[in-house]
């Protein structure tokens, strides 16, 4: 963003330490370029900084201590790639300002004053009423990113790759993503440039963008500048696009391909009471979709009272134990919280492990 450096929002607030887990109170400003800078005081230079466009999520915690003087502190903690950063303020409505400004910053592009304007006097009333639609875009954002890296992990493993992903970070590189599509095309994975030089990192995105263009991608699908300015969310499209050209698009049942293959495949697995409107999403957070994927005949049904977490750890086990990789958390299994994106990468790589 090349306009006006303007603050959306600055006020006090506790932020812990990295290394030593102190509390130390910091004066925070928020721009509209997304850089959240902490400062001893209002009047001295930053102390340090944050990038929040490459945020995983955004949490609101528990109850602090006492700093607040009387009223109660709530933490909340900021996910990035490689930290967790943990902040405390002082009253609920602290929080949900900092967490509407946070949401401003990444969902509306703000270059002139009067942009800053519109938004306080138009859009503080919405934004705060649709609050909790858009923590779960975000919550929906940080599972389908851990979802992602586990499919890419399990991929890894299967293709003899070597390696571990612990977050996207790892991936800015465009080394392993660069071994990935190598494999996926039938070319030797390990004759691939190493180098961390720009030059190098360079020629293995022009190498992706080549392999994926070659499976029909007709348009240059990754950009070289965003992954060189170290764009998670890019890292996160491109991680995306690689399990829908290589995983998703190839399935085949009955006459469909893609993802209406996997929907009529998924379809059949529901029982046969199944209404014919039901959702992806909401047939298989109930439980009886992921059930029946791996279900043996003689298989007793759970008990009435198990909740619907322990319903979720039980069918993930079964479906471990039939060679689907453990890539969902059965805690975001909820009706609020599911991520259609994440039951969709679930259940293509089931539909392969089980169709060998």
């Amino acid at each position: 963003m090349d306009g006006e450096k303007l603050y959306i929002k600055e006020g006090w607030l506790w932020k812990q330490g990295g290394w030593y887990k102190s509390w130390k109170r910091r004066y925070f400003r928020l721009d509209n370029r997304g850089c959240l800078s902490y400062h001893p005081d209002e009047e001295s230079a930053a102390l340090g900084s944050i990038d929040i466009s490459s945020m995983i999520s955004l949490t609101q915690l528990n109850e602090g201590s006492d700093e607040g003087d009387g009223e109660p502190t709530i933490n909340f903690s900021l996910e990035m790639p490689g930290r967790t950063w943990f902040f405390r303020a002082v009253g609920e409505q602290t929080v949900q300002e900092w967490f509407q400004a946070i949401q401003i910053s990444q969902l509306y592009d703000i270059e002139t004053p009067q942009d800053l304007e519109t938004l306080d006097t138009q859009l503080t009333e919405y934004l705060c009423q649709k609050r909790n639609t858009e923590y779960e875009t975000i919550d929906r954002r940080r599972m389908l990113t851990e979802t992602l890296i586990a499919w890419m992990n399990s991929e890894l493993s299967r293709l003899s790759l070597g390696g571990r992903v612990q977050d996207l970070s790892q991936l800015s590189d465009g080394i392993l993503l660069n071994q990935m599509v190598e494999a996926y095309s039938g070319n030797n994975p390990t004759e691939i440039t190493r180098g961390n030089s720009t030059k190098e990192k360079i020629t293995r995105l022009n190498r992706i963008n080549q392999c994926l263009q070659d499976k029909g991608k007709s348009t240059e699908c990754i950009s070289i500048q965003g992954f060189l300015s170290g764009n998670m969310k890019l890292v996160m499209d491109t991680l995306w696009m690689m399990f829908f050209t290589y995983l998703l698009s190839p399935l085949e049942y009955r006459g469909h391909q893609g993802i209406q293959a996997l929907c009529q495949w998924y379809r059949d697995k529901l029982p046969s009471d199944t209404p014919c409107d039901v959702s992806l999403t909401s047939s298989f957070i109930d439980g009886h979709g992921l059930q029946n994927l791996t279900r043996s005949s003689g298989d007793p049904d759970p008990p009435i009272n198990m909740s619907l977490r322990d319903k979720m750890s039980l069918f993930l086990k079964k479906g471990r134990e039939a060679g689907i990789p453990d890539l969902l958390n059965p805690n975001d299994l909820t009706p609020t919280k599911a991520d259609v994106y994440s039951i969709i990468i679930y259940l293509s790589t089931a539909f392969v492990v089980l169709n060998e």
